[in-house]
């Protein structure tokens, strides 16, 4: 089969197209036909860095998610069969043609999702799912996403507005403001160009958010940003 590798850190030049051996099939893995990949910060890092994990052997196959179609199960495999429309979470090697990946890590695609919409969904969607369930959204609750303007961030959005809340959404750019006003945000900030702690007060009036979801966790807990958060409200 076909494969993209990578044998050492650089630019997009070390990204290579090479033949590699189709992937060992285990008792427990179900075998993916790639229809589409993703790309993920993470590959982003481990080609221009490397990292612990990658260039084992001289060569690293990025990809952390797919989406396809199950050619082959393994013999301890009931729950998937052959023709099933998938995703899948996976430990690299999502930029090949092929890839085998343990059966408790695919998902199922519905019948009226793209495989190339659905290559999304693994990592991004499952962590903004993650979020949004221990948030204990409802309809009504504020919640603010502080400069999370990417996909994780968009998926977050979409799925608190469908449990209802008013969700605030700040960025640097008016271009990143304009995308997620698009995708259903009440009220955008440009925290570089307005005083963000007066425009929060103001839009909440003075009773901060109910959630608060910021790219920076760690950094913003020390921050200013923390007096944004209402009584009992969530970081």
């Amino acid at each position: 089969m076909k494969g993209i590798v990578i044998e050492k850190a650089g630019g997009p030049d070390v990204l290579k197209l090479v033949e590699l051996d189709d992937p060992p099939l285990g008792d427990d893995d179900v075998l993916i036909r790639i229809a589409a990949t993703a790309v993920n910060r993470i590959d982003l890092q481990c080609r221009l860095f490397g990292s612990r994990n990658s260039f084992n052997g001289g060569l690293y196959i990025p990809g952390l998610e797919c989406s396809g179609i199950i050619i082959a199960v393994g013999q301890g495999v009931t729950e998937w069969k052959v023709g099933d429309k998938v995703c899948a979470l996976l430990n690299g090697a999502g930029y090949a043609e092929q890839v085998a990946v343990s059966a408790k890590m695919v998902l199922p695609v519905p019948s009226n999702v793209p495989l190339t919409h659905a290559a999304s969904l693994p990592e991004a969607a499952h962590n903004a799912w993650k979020v949004v369930s221990e948030a204990q959204l409802v309809r009504g609750r504020k919640l603010l996403l502080h400069e999370c303007c990417g996909y994780v961030g968009l998926f977050v959005l979409q799925m608190a507005k469908c449990k209802g809340a008013v969700v605030y959404v700040t960025a640097e750019t008016d271009e990143k403001l304009d995308f997620y006003k698009r995708h259903g945000a009440d009220i955008c900030i440009n925290c570089k160009n307005e005083d963000l702690v007066t425009r929060v007060m103001e839009e909440t009036r003075k009773k901060g958010f109910g959630v608060k979801l910021c790219k920076n966790g760690a950094r913003m807990m020390k921050s200013f940003l923390f007096f944004f958060l209402g009584w009992f409200g969530q970081h």
